[in-house]
């Protein structure tokens, strides 16, 4: 099993960020491997199966962040959602990808 997780913060004020929508699915085939919310902390981590999914084979991970800047007032401007695309290298494999969201710009990184 992989583990796919991230820690969202808001560049805003520098809380976590809990209660975005995150969806994993392959680029190709479109199916969602999995469909959770950041609890929160912003954090979430969820074991998914990845073995049959032929190397290189590209994800993508998509945060839903426009509602939570609409309650918070604060407009989203032309970001609706970050879409993250990775290449699964190994399917046994972690992949952490922290994101620090604000309304009108994103950063992430990726690390083991």
């Amino acid at each position: 099993m992989a583990i796919i997780s991230s820690h969202i913060l808001s560049s805003v004020d520098g809380s976590h960020v809990g209660g975005i929508p995150v969806t994993l699915k392959l680029v190709r085939g479109g199916e969602p491997l999995f469909s959770v919310t950041s609890d929160d902390g912003g954090r979430l981590s969820q074991e998914v199966d990845l073995t049959s999914i032929p190397e290189g084979s590209i994800c993508e991970l998509v945060f839903a962040t426009d509602a939570y800047w609409a309650e918070r007032s604060i407009p989203s401007g032309r970001i609706p959602e970050i879409v993250l695309r990775f290449a699964i290298l190994e399917g046994k494999d972690r992949y952490h990808m922290p994101l620090i969201i604000g309304p009108y710009g994103y950063s992430v990184w990726n690390s083991h």
